[in-house]
């Protein structure tokens, strides 16, 4: 059975968005009766994708800047793991600063399933409505993953 909520990294997401899921996951883990502990995470891409193949995930955040492998890489080679072990695609929501459309791109061609700035004013119902979107309602127990 999968974890529920995150697989994060730490750089500029940890100022706007992942105090949110942060504060999210403590709120499903109490619905679910279990401890809320931290969500998963990572210092850099390179840890992040090992953290993916150490365990699965309903569904990941992931910095588009992080050291020594962005978040487009991190996409990239959790895609193409998904892809040797023959494992479900896991949503991948990619958060940053930067605006333009060529890390959108960059983002999506990766495999990325969704894209949000951090600088569009995010609030929970906001990361709570992309958790819907992507594992179901956990809330209410229905869930995709």
């Amino acid at each position: 059975m999968p974890e529920h909520v995150v697989l994060d990294t730490e750089s500029s997401i940890v100022d706007k968005i992942f105090p949110l899921v942060e504060q999210l996951y403590r709120i499903l883990a109490n619905a679910s009766g279990k401890p809320p502990t931290p969500p998963p995470d990572a210092s850099d891409g390179i840890e992040a994708i090992e953290l993916f193949k150490k365990q699965r995930f309903n569904i990941i955040f992931v910095d588009i800047d992080m050291p020594y492998k962005n978040g487009v890489e991190v996409a990239r080679e959790i895609r193409q793991y998904e892809r040797e072990h023959n494992l479900d695609q896991t949503p991948i929501i990619g958060v940053s600063g930067f605006t333009e459309r060529q890390y959108k791109e960059q983002a999506f061609a990766a495999g990325m399933n969704k894209f949000v700035s951090k600088g569009t004013g995010y609030q929970l119902k906001d990361i709570y409505r992309i958790v819907v979107e992507y594992c179901g309602d956990p809330l209410r127990g229905k869930t995709d993953r």
